[in-house]
């Protein structure tokens, strides 16, 4: 046993062939159990027991909510609760109706369906031959399908045709038909009948005429007949709708409807959607307020006639009649008569398309506006805002509103007045020019025939022609309407951005503000600006006009014309290869994923998609971007640019003239260039090489490095820590930065490179003098006596290509000699930060913020004054303190960053740094997991050599009172040097036996051969000069926690 439960949405619910319990709770449930003695509840809603898989004649009779009992073939089967309607199966059934409205459908067998008391329905959807019934009341009526007798109806006042033409006829109650396919006849007979059209998609048009046949037009062909019908119940297109002299009740449902009710007291219901009452044929004056959903009624001659709701549109008759409008959009059409229009609130429209002769008016908003037709006074119009015009010549004025006017035929004057004003062309077929003009007048074309003039007008409706569509200095809104549309923008001088949407609002920003709404537009014609330009899924024709223009056709086969300037195409949306071969002003056809699609004119520039494109370029300068993927840029003939601009990773290129060049990007290969003499950077770090050429570099973000080889070369560094690549050059370069501005570059006396955007020089072997500018610039002179002068700014020498020792003490802006291998070789003034190279440096600070950098080798780093970095880099590298004379506080901590304070204020940052040099303060001095070299100068000192095998130096002058160092943490692998120009009496190298004595309170030699003298009861540290002679022992070190020490803890250097 299966219970299945439905939910509030009108749900399928199939049970199993077990005994299932089925609850459709709310919604309109159709519910089939299958075998089993099932349990169905609809639940609220209109719901169906569903019996069609039944070869066995079912017996039923509903009971509304009580239980009744289902049999099939006689035999008790299913429990149904709150079920209205039933499906019957291929037996003989017998369905008996309760009090509510059911709808029953036999299905196959000779039926018998009974509504019992309520407005009961057969239903005959499901056959495919004629069905022929006339209904009896509460006697028998038999149901012929086809030539065969079937079902036997009683209490059944609706039928629900088939799809064959069928006949159907009713009795004299209230009856509706539906008749479904085929070309029915339905006969309502007696009482207020109905013709049912709501499955219909396409438009319904009948004009009843009582007991006479009238013929129902469906989607334009004649199918139905009916007579004796008094009511119809439209579909879901726009029906049409005329009655008779009797009381005729229309609801157009779905679609924009139009309803006549003819003569009698008739109720029409629009339904939704844009809706009409139709009152021409009244002779009497008509009067009608509308209210929305609202029943509204309609007087005629001054008598109640008509109930209408729903309605949004009335025409009026011959009478002089009164329409008010509610706050929805209403057209009035008041017809002849001096009629009074009045919308009411919402957007409404006088309609006047019926006028052969000139319509003149001025709208006045809710203040009375008379219209004159012929030049005689007619209407009159308030709270009117929209007006469409007859075919004469007519005279529409706007006021202060957002007026609409559709002139109509002839050639009409349509002036908006204030207010964001529209003329509506959706009428015309022929192609339209229209030049908007602001206040002044401007002529409306209809192919080569002027026809209207506008002035004070907006926004343009065109209409089914290939119009071209031109905006003045306001806010435009221009629909193309249907054809191939173009608006023009030839005229505007700011740049035009646009991405055109198909039939949706596509906004145009000019120059850099929002202007212009577009729809319904193909083509674009841009101005002298530099204009992007996108296209839709249409067949677009792009025209870029003056100016650097973007043009990207989208989808669809597009014709891009960049007229004058340098423009491009762009096909960044592409994920198929693209190839194309430029050829100036002529066609030529880009290929994508190998089909034809956009054809080419004047365009110098491409920028491709995610495939592996081959583009290639005409005689003249282009710029190609490949975008994704493996591409092959061929510049062809002229001065071509290779495009990297979008690209996020490394670039890295060398060219090479006419031959084949690969390009890396972000370290792996990716396009191949030729015939390429410019290279534009991405936002990362890219090395860019020129050839022979005149070649022009631009780095843009990123730190790059920019060499341009042979011939005059622009190198622009863009964005980021730049560099300028002179190392092959053998002459003497000069050259002095000057930021964004272009410099020269003199190469042996010979003026050859610009540079602009670069920061950092790398020269060559000549004697180079090389001079920065206010920012941060970084010089390396290589080979020669170079003279580098960093300007302004934190500036940086750069060694690292130095085998030998560097040798240098800054001196601001005063010029220092640096030496290398021991030998002069540059001169350098306004330098603060150097980089050593592979050998034993010897890098020395001055009283600015300088950043010393050993890299390489056993290098020795000295401040000075100032906030210093020393960064020893690899090696064994010592910082030197020799030159301070306030305590001194560091703890070294490896590659980390470690701060050294001077006299308590922090001052220096340390990192890679192993060894330290005090100076002679009394200074407190940390070494790291490393093997550290701890020197605390003069001053009494603590030197803790933390973990690692550790040597704590002596290289001071000794004095018991101002210079006795602690040790702290001294271990097994720790050594004590001495320096054997501070302990005289010792020769350098290892520590003899006999020179070193301990012993618990020692502080003097016990022989003439002892120098050392250790107190292993307190730690202290004594040097003899002479042992047992006149000179006394002099303590230079205490050892925290004493540890036993030999000789062996020593050394002599």
């Amino acid at each position: 046993m299966a219970t299945i439960n439905g939910n509030s949405s009108n749900n399928i619910l199939i049970g199993t062939n077990l005994d299932d319990v089925i609850n459709g709770f709310a919604g309109n449930d159709l519910i089939q159990g299958l075998d089993g003695n099932d349990i169905i509840d609809g639940g609220t809603g209109i719901d169906t027991a569903d019996y069609r898989e039944k070869t066995l004649g079912i017996t039923v009779t509903l009971t509304g909510s009580i239980d009744t009992i289902v049999t099939v073939g006689g035999i008790a089967e299913d429990t149904l609760r709150r079920v209205e309607n039933i499906f019957g199966g291929s037996g003989d059934d017998f369905i008996t109706g309760d009090v509510l409205a059911n709808t029953f459908r036999g299905g196959l067998g000779a039926d018998i369906l009974d509504g019992g008391a309520g407005v009961d329905t057969a239903d005959y959807s499901d056959k495919s031959q004629s069905v022929v019934v006339t209904l009896n009341g509460s006697a028998n009526s038999t149901v012929t399908v086809g030539d065969s007798a079937e079902d036997t109806l009683r209490n059944i006042e609706n039928v629900i045709g088939g799809s064959a033409g069928d006949i159907l006829t009713g009795d004299n109650l209230n009856n509706s038909f539906q008749g479904g396919g085929g070309a029915d006849v339905i006969d309502g007979g007696g009482g207020t009948d109905t013709a049912d059209f709501r499955e219909k998609t396409t438009s319904v048009v009948v004009s009843l005429n009582g007991a006479a046949d009238a013929t129902v037009f469906v989607g334009g062909v004649a199918e139905d007949t009916l007579r004796n019908v008094e009511n119809l119940i439209g579909g879901s297109a726009g029906d049409m709708f005329i009655g008779d002299a009797l009381a005729n009740k229309f609801s157009g449902a779905e679609g924009n409807d139009w309803l006549r009710g003819g003569l009698g007291a008739d109720i029409l219901d629009g339904g939704e959607d844009i809706d009409t009452a139709d009152y021409s044929d009244k002779n009497a004056s008509v009067s009608v307020t509308l209210n929305g959903s609202n029943l509204a009624t309609v007087t005629v001659g001054g008598v109640a006639e008509d109930s209408i709701a729903k309605i949004e549109n009335i025409v009026g008759g011959s009478g002089d009649d009164f329409i008010t409008g509610d706050a929805l959009a209403n057209t009035f059409r008041g017809g002849l008569g001096a009629d009074i229009l009045d919308g009411g609130a919402g957007i409404d429209t006088a309609d006047y398309s019926d006028k052969s002769q000139s319509v003149v008016l001025t709208l006045s908003g809710a203040s009375n506006t008379l219209v004159t037709v012929n030049g005689s006074a007619e209407d009159t119009l308030r709270n009117i805002e929209n007006v469409i015009g007859g075919s004469a010549d007519d005279t529409l004025t706007g006021d202060s509103l957002n007026n609409s006017f559709q002139g109509g035929a002839g050639a009409d004057t349509i002036d908006g007045g204030s207010g964001s004003d529209t003329a509506d062309y959706r009428d015309k077929s022929g192609p339209m020019t229209i030049i908007l003009n602001g206040a002044n007048a401007s002529t409306v074309f209809v192919g080569s025939v002027a026809e209207d003039s506008i002035r004070n007008i907006e926004n343009i409706l065109a209409g089914s022609g290939d119009d071209s569509l031109t905006g003045d200095a306001l806010a435009n809104t221009l629909d193309g309407g249907a054809g191939n549309d173009t608006v023009d923008y030839s005229g505007r001088t700011g740049s035009v951005l646009v991405t055109l949407n198909g039939g949706t609002d596509a906004r145009v920003t000019i120059g850099g503000s929002l202007e212009d709404t577009l729809r319904n537009v193909e083509n674009i014609i841009g101005g002298s600006g530099s204009d992007t330009i996108i296209g839709d899924a249409h067949a677009n024709v792009l025209i870029g006009g003056g100016g650097g223009d973007i043009l990207k056709g989208g989808l669809g086969s597009d014709i891009l014309d960049g007229a004058v300037g340098s423009d491009t195409a762009d096909f960044s949306d592409k994920t198929a290869s693209v190839v194309v071969a430029l050829n100036g002003s002529n066609n030529a056809v880009a290929t994508v994923g190998g089909v034809a699609e956009d054809t080419l004119r004047n365009i110098e520039n491409i920028f491709g998609g995610a495939g592996a494109d081959l583009l290639t370029g005409d005689g003249l300068a282009n710029i190609l971007r490949g975008g994704g993927a493996a591409d092959v840029l061929d510049g062809g003939g002229g001065v071509d640019t290779a495009d990297y601009r979008e690209k996020t990773v490394s670039v890295v290129a060398t060219l090479n003239g006419a031959a084949d060049t690969v390009v890396k990007i972000g370290g792996v290969n990716e396009d191949t260039i030729r015939n390429i003499e410019n290279i534009s950077g991405g936002s990362a770090g890219d090395t860019l090489t020129g050839d022979a050429s005149v070649n022009v570099l631009l780095g843009n973000g990123g730190a790059d490095f920019l060499t341009g080889g042979l011939g005059n070369d622009v190198l622009d560094g863009g964005a980021g820590l730049d560099s300028a690549d002179f190392r092959e050059k053998t002459g003497a370069i000069v050259v002095a930065l000057n930021g964004a501005a272009n410099v020269r570059v003199s190469v042996g006396g010979v003026l050859e490179d610009t540079l602009r955007n670069v920061e950092n020089i790398f020269s060559g072997s000549g004697a180079d003098t090389l001079i920065g500018d206010g920012q941060a610039n970084l010089f390396r002179g290589g080979l020669g006596q170079d003279v580098i002068d960093g300007g302004a700014g934190s500036d940086t020498a750069d060694y690292r290509e130095k085998k030998t020792a560097v040798v240098v003490t800054l001196n601001g802006a005063t010029d220092a000699v640096v030496k290398v291998g021991g030998v002069a070789e540059d001169t350098i003034r306004n330098v603060e930060n150097v980089f050593g190279g592979s050998g034993h440096d010897i890098l020395t600070g001055d009283t600015f913020a300088n950043t010393l950098s050993g890299n390489d080798g056993r290098d020795l780093l000295t401040g000075g004054g100032g906030a210093d970095i020393l960064d020893g880099g690899a090696g064994v590298d010592t910082a030197s303190y020799r030159d301070k004379s306030a305590s001194v506080v560091l703890t070294l901590s490896g590659a980390t960053n470690a701060t050294a304070t001077i006299g308590g204020v922090a001052e220096d940052t340390v990192r890679n740094i192993e060894n330290v040099l005090g100076g002679t303060g009394d200074d407190r001095l940390t070494g790291d997991a490393a093997a550290n070299l701890l020197s605390g100068g003069g001053g009494n000192d603590v030197l803790d050599g933390g973990a690692g095998s550790d040597t704590f130096q002596f290289d001071f002058a000794l004095d018991s009172s101002s210079n006795v160092d602690t040790i702290l943490n001294f271990s097994t692998g720790d050594k004590i040097a001495l320096a054997s120009s501070v302990f005289s009496a010792l020769s350098t190298g290892a520590l003899s036996n006999a020179q070193f004595f301990s012993g618990s309170g020692a502080n003097a030699a016990q022989d003439s051969d002892d120098r050392i003298i250790y107190d292993s009861s307190s730690g202290a540290l004594y040097y003899d000069a002479d042992g047992l002679g006149g000179v006394s022992a002099v303590q230079f070190a205490v050892i925290d926690m004493h540890p036993v020490l030999s000789s062996g803890d020593f050394l002599v250097v």
